[in-house]
């Protein structure tokens, strides 16, 4: 490889000289601008070299490869039926790539011919004029970028065989145009004045030219002008941890040109996946239960193409497991992604996917899912409640809580609106971005406060709470408990004058139900508004709202059970909108404002998700003056829940507490875990279930009532926390604190005190008996079969102090064993689901081995 000295470049963002704009105050990442070129260009040199093609030829006949290979081949037959002049020149540069491939691969004379013929008039009647209209319409910057990329790709595949006059013409055409692209990118006509995706794609474009055509005198140049504009966008449209402020949609859409660049540059000697990890988790992290990003901004929901980079990653750790590599979380990422339609891209008209796939792609990664907890939090705004990684399966529960600071381009008023994603369909849906894009005549509404799902003040949004400094609701709260999980923001809101601030905090429990509280404060009365858009039409019975979605490509069907509780009285309104799901599909449905017009409001609503056929579980107001409260009926008892504005010590129902939030959970009449959100006491029957000399927000799990937890959240100084054992007869045998052996001071009654300096687990052991070792069964965790009998996959629930390797062992009636699993768990409610079980009817029993513990179940094939 050579290196380029410096450059001063002449193409410079027209702002001061060591100003600070919003575009620098965004915490993404920048990679090194200092231009790597090849030592000297050869052909081929973008993807594999000479050494390495007949490697790439070996894995173009390997069957490991052939679905890809047959769809790479269909092209190729397509494009050798067409004439290169009559086509336009998105067609023309697919028609060169595909067909340039088809010659380095197979030696395709008839693929060569036609594929000089598209390359050689590459740029016909595409405007060479530095002007506005020469960057807009078809000629747009966007497509243009992709269009040089093929081009590339097929003169590098096509040059070591092209006659001199050839090489020299096709040559010139292709510096021309990165020329053109370089020159009015941010300077000159300057296409691209802001940093988001019409400025990144270009860079990402001009830096594949200037690896292709590296020994010409401005290659360096070139590439290092695309790689400080790809910085810009880097810097301002992506977090440090990865999500991408433009949606889904144009997440994918830039990566139709980042991901060659990246192996392109990879190739040339210099790696910059490093840079991009975090946004390659951030998809993970944030996919539904079918494997799609979210409908973000102006977005669709997505499949991310994580199989295609995963091979950059194979000796990278990740977050997302304790042990495998990043590698092989993408790869499953991909493998288990299910998808509704083929041309995902965004970018159809232009792009040969396909050919990048093959490349990319490495089939001996093993698959591997994610053994980090599926509740993840990031600290840009976003949290993802999730029951489990299971995938495809309809019991898994997705809930995204959004609050990322707005950019400047394909931005949404949807701070703090909540999605879900419950039985394989979308349920809780943000407005998507409408079948006509960005000129659609509805826009107007997919881009109103009304299309989202989140609390307005006489119609408006609430909004950042720095726009200059990139600052987005301030994130107040998060924990990842076993049966409560929690997230607060904040954020003001210009709806009146003297403004208002929405405090929005949302409630994963039991894995299973959603609860949303929102406090609201105006400096004068105003009309607060919790809006709420499911899917189809509603029916809603008093305080009760049901939406039905029925099986279609974008999900299996289910129902969203909604209930709402506030501290006042409650009007209702329908909210006539659409969803949009691609550019060709969008779906008319009807959302709900629970409306109260005060100067101050709590409201509360519950989000349960269940099969089509499902009805709503009952919920009950327990509301007590300032202390907003409700009942809701569960399968197995029920959850009371409680909010309030202020953190005053007050009673509902069967709930005292000074806590913004409280939830207790109860099977039968017996209460078996709770959670808090910034309390000091939080009682149930008059029993204290919890008491800190500190506000906290702190959670207990006592459904194991032998080895129970306690959450603690983050909070400054010193706590002392009092515990209640449930039940309260039980006796204390050990405890730890994070691992470490701690001694709490017994008060009596299965009360117990401890000094808390920092956020952790405490974790107990108690001699309480499990329902199972009243059987005479010993058991030392919950473990739970569903469903019992099963005709089909059996699903087996558990719950895991510490990130643990599981080993589960399936034997039939006569002690043979028929299955057996191997994963690695997060610390928490978990779930493992047995599906290859070709098994005849019958009684079997599964054996679950979690660190030295063992727990059997049995369970009935039908």
């Amino acid at each position: 490889m050579r290196i380029a000295p410096l450059l001063l470049l002449t193409a410079l963002l027209s702002l001061p000289a060591l100003a600070q704009t919003t575009y620098d105050t965004y915490t993404g990442w920048a990679v090194p601008t200092e231009p790597v070129l090849p030592a000297s260009e050869s052909h081929p040199q973008l993807w594999f070299d000479a050494d390495g093609l007949e490697a790439m030829r070996a894995k173009w006949n390997d069957p490991a490869y052939a679905d890809v290979v047959a769809r790479v081949r269909a092209d190729i037959s397509d494009y050798k039926r067409r004439n290169a002049s009559s086509t336009d020149p998105g067609d023309r540069s697919q028609m060169a790539k595909a067909l340039a491939f088809a010659w380095i691969m197979d030696q395709d004379d008839v693929a060569f011919v036609k594929g000089i013929q598209a390359l050689a008039i590459a740029y016909q009647n595409v405007p060479r004029d530095a002007s506005t209209a020469s960057f807009s319409g078809d000629n747009d910057e966007i497509y243009r970028a992709t269009w040089l990329q093929n081009f590339c790709d097929a003169y590098d595949w096509l040059q070591p065989s092209l006659s001199a006059e050839n090489d020299a013409a096709i040559r010139a055409a292709l510096a021309e145009e990165a020329g053109f692209l370089a020159d009015n990118m941010v300077s000159g006509v300057r296409y691209a004045p802001r940093p988001h995706n019409h400025r990144s794609k270009p860079a990402y474009a001009l830096g594949t030219a200037a690896l292709t055509l590296s020994d010409h005198p401005d290659a360096a140049d070139w590439l290092q002008l695309a790689l400080e504009q790809q910085n810009t966008t880097t810097r301002y449209q992506f977090s440090a941890d990865g999500v991408y402020r433009e949606g889904s949609h144009y997440w994918v859409y830039t990566m139709v040109n980042a991901i060659p660049f990246l192996w392109q540059y990879r190739h040339a000697g210099q790696d910059l996946f490093p840079a991009y990890q975090p946004t390659f988790e951030w998809v993970v992290r944030t996919r539904t239960g079918r494997g799609w990003m979210p409908a973000l901004e102006d977005g669709f929901p997505k499949p991310a193409p994580t199989h295609m980079v995963a091979a950059a990653y194979a000796s990278s750790s990740t977050g997302l497991h304790p042990t495998a590599p990043l590698a092989e979380v993408l790869q499953w990422n991909w493998d288990t992604t299910d998808f509704f339609r083929d041309d995902y891209t965004g970018a159809t008209r232009d792009v040969v996917w396909t050919i990048e796939e093959f490349l990319t792609v490495d089939a001996d990664i093993p698959s591997t899912a994610p053994g980090a907890s599926p509740t993840q939090y990031l600290e840009s705004g976003q949290v993802a409640f999730r029951s489990d990684w299971n995938a495809g399966d309809p019991d898994t529960r997705m809930v995204l809580f959004h609050g990322v600071a707005s950019a400047d381009n394909h931005d949404h008023p949807d701070l703090m609106s909540v999605m879900i994603d419950a039985q394989n369909t979308p349920l809780a849906v943000d407005a998507g971005y409408g079948p006509g894009g960005f000129s659609d005549d509805r826009r107007d509404w997919y881009t109103s406060a009304q299309a989202h799902n989140i609390v307005t003040v006489n119609g408006f949004a609430s909004r950042d709470i720095s726009t200059q400094d990139n600052l987005g609701p301030e994130q107040r709260v998060f924990l990842d408990g076993s049966a409560f999980d929690v997230a607060e923001m904040q954020a003001p809101n210009n709806g009146v004058r003297g403004g208002a601030v929405i405090t929005r905090g949302v409630a994963f429990l039991d894995d299973a139900v959603t609860v949303v509280y929102d406090l609201a404060e105006a400096t004068e009365a105003a009309d607060f508004r919790v809006q709420l858009h499911g899917r189809g039409q509603p029916t809603r019975t008093d305080n009760q709202v049901t939406w039905t979605a029925g099986d279609d490509e974008f999900g299996d069907g289910g129902a969203l059970h909604a209930g709402f509780v506030a501290d006042g009285p409650i009007s209702y309104d329908n909210l006539q909108g659409w969803t949009s799901f691609y550019f060709s599909r969008e779906e008319a449905q009807t959302g709900v404002a629970a409306r109260r017009t005060a100067t101050t409001a709590a409201f509360l609503h519950t989000l349960v998700a269940g099969p089509e056929s499902s009805t709503a579980p009952p919920l009950t107001d327990r509301t007590v003056g300032d202390l907003v409260s409700a009942e809701l009926q569960t399968d197995t008892g029920a959850l009371h829940l409680a909010t309030q504005r202020d953190n005053t010590v007050r009673t509902a129902d069967r709930i005292t507490t000074d806590a913004t939030f409280a939830s207790v959970g109860r099977d039968d009449t017996r209460a078996t875990r709770w959670g808090a959100v910034r309390a000091t006491t939080l009682s149930w029957d008059g029993l204290a279930l919890m008491e800190s000399d500190l506000a906290v927000t702190a959670t207990g799990d006592f459904r194991n009532a032998s080895r129970p937890t306690v959450h603690l959240g983050g909070f400054e100084g010193t706590a002392t926390v009092t515990v209640q054992l449930l039940p309260a007869t039980a006796t204390l045998l050990s405890a730890t604190l994070d691992g470490q052996a701690v001694t709490p001071e017994s008060l009596g009654g299965g009360r117990y005190r401890t000094e808390v300096d920092a956020p952790g687990v405490l974790a107990f052991t108690t001699d309480a008996p499990t329902s199972s070792e009243e059987r005479g069964e010993a058991e030392p965790f919950r473990l739970e079969v569903s469903p019992n009998p099963s005709r089909g996959p059996v699903r087996l629930t558990l719950d895991v102090l510490v990130p643990s390797p599981v080993r589960v062992t399936v034997s039939d009636a006569l002690g043979r064993e028929v299955a057996t699993l191997v994963r690695t768990l997060a610390a928490g409610r978990q779930s493992l689901v047995l599906s290859d079980l070709a098994s005849a009817p019958g009684v079997y029993s599964a054996v679950v081995e979690v660190a030295g513990l063992r727990a059997r179940t049995r369970f009935t094939r039908l």
